[in-house]
């Protein structure tokens, strides 16, 4: 998300008013990026005994984590970038042990 930091500094204001630019958005960003976390988790043991609705939720949640700490923290916010990226790594460590735990 940091790499698209300009796109998103522009395209997220407008997105709130402007349903087009929101649905060019959902499928651009979010539908798009989604799609291919999902692709990626299923190479993962844990991950492929999911049921297919709790992968979307999954790959959905890992896109948002890389919104939030990629872009709204360290841009938004101003938090550290560095820092905010070693939370997303932590969060993510605790989400595989959720799902590892749960298969």
């Amino acid at each position: 998300m940091w790499e698209n930091r300009d796109f998103l500094r522009v395209f997220i204001p407008r997105a709130i008013v402007d349903p087009e630019v929101a649905a060019m958005m959902n499928h651009a960003v979010i539908s798009v990026r989604a799609q291919a976390i999902l692709e990626r988790l299923k190479h993962y043991r844990a991950c492929a005994k999911l049921p297919q609705e709790e992968l979307e939720a999954l790959a959905q949640s890992v896109g948002l984590i890389g919104l939030v700490f990629g872009f709204l923290r360290p841009l938004v916010l101003g938090h550290d970038r560095l820092r905010a990226k070693k939370m997303a790594a932590v969060l993510a460590k605790v989400l595989v042990r959720g799902v590892d735990s749960a298969t």
